[in-house]
């Protein structure tokens, strides 16, 4: 009785003291994150004036996650108040997959489908999407939820769909987002790829059969284009099931 005693009356007074202090902490799942702690801290203080000088009683956590879910850039928050009396706010940083640049809009696009806005100030290292988009995008880009349009008869077809197909598959567990810097749609509405290292650019065609086309890329890298030479062909691609095709590179004829 005495021990239950002695925590209830800790209890009351760690709710009647005053806040430590605030510590944010963001995961940013394996990339540079588009929202820093201080813009964080920031936001929370303007938001709920005198913050870090309350009661730990009167501090409301589940306020404070509301308030935070509402950046664009923040996928999951969960805030608590430690023993000692400190706010603690940990972050999940919004994840890209792919920095869009439709039209005269450019925005972000998660593994979820999520599109959410580009920061003049802060980027992120993944690949750049854009092109010839044939379909019309009508109202805010950011708005767009494109695993919902991926299961509409009609919009699956789009070709930001076949983007995000594409660049959702590439940052799976083999990574391929990080032997590619631009994905690029043709006039024909064909993905085009363009390596960060090399001189050529890889026709994917379509967002169907991903696996089986980056398999046959796998082995043609690893066992074709060694023996050609690395600048020998212009293009390849592996746009028709079972094939891979390659535009040998012109030559230019030096004049003595």
């Amino acid at each position: 009785m005495a021990v239950i005693a002695a925590l209830v009356a800790a209890s009351f007074i760690r709710a009647g003291s005053v806040v430590g202090g605030l510590t944010v902490r963001i995961d940013s799942q394996g990339v540079t994150a588009l929202v820093t702690t201080t813009e964080i801290e920031n936001s929370l203080l303007e938001e709920f004036p005198g913050l870090t000088s309350s009661r730990v009683k009167d501090v409301n956590t589940r306020a404070i996650e509301r308030f935070l879910t509402t950046n664009p850039y923040i996928e999951t928050v969960h805030a608590a108040v430690s023993v000692g009396g400190r706010i603690l706010v940990n972050v999940v940083a919004r994840r890209p997959i792919a920095r869009v640049f439709y039209e005269s809009k450019d925005f972000y696009v998660d593994c979820y489908g999520r599109c959410f806005p580009s920061r003049r100030n802060a980027r992120c290292d993944v690949p750049v999407a854009s092109g010839h988009f044939r379909q019309s995008l009508k109202g805010d880009p950011v708005q767009l939820d494109i695993a919902q349009m991926s299961n509409d008869t009609l919009k699956s077809a789009y070709d930001i769909v076949k983007v995000w197909m594409l660049a959702k598959f590439m940052d799976g567990p083999a990574g391929y987002s990080k032997l590619y810097d631009q994905i690029y749609v043709d006039e024909n509405g064909d993905l085009i790829l363009q390596p960060r290292l090399g001189y050529h650019e890889v026709v994917i065609g379509s967002a169907e059969n991903l696996e089986k086309k980056f398999s046959n890329l796998k082995i043609f890298y690893s066992k074709g284009l060694p023996h050609a030479g690395y600048d020998a062909y212009s293009r390849v691609s592996v746009k028709f099931d079972g094939q891979v095709v390659c535009t040998k590179r012109k030559q230019i004829n030096k004049q003595q």
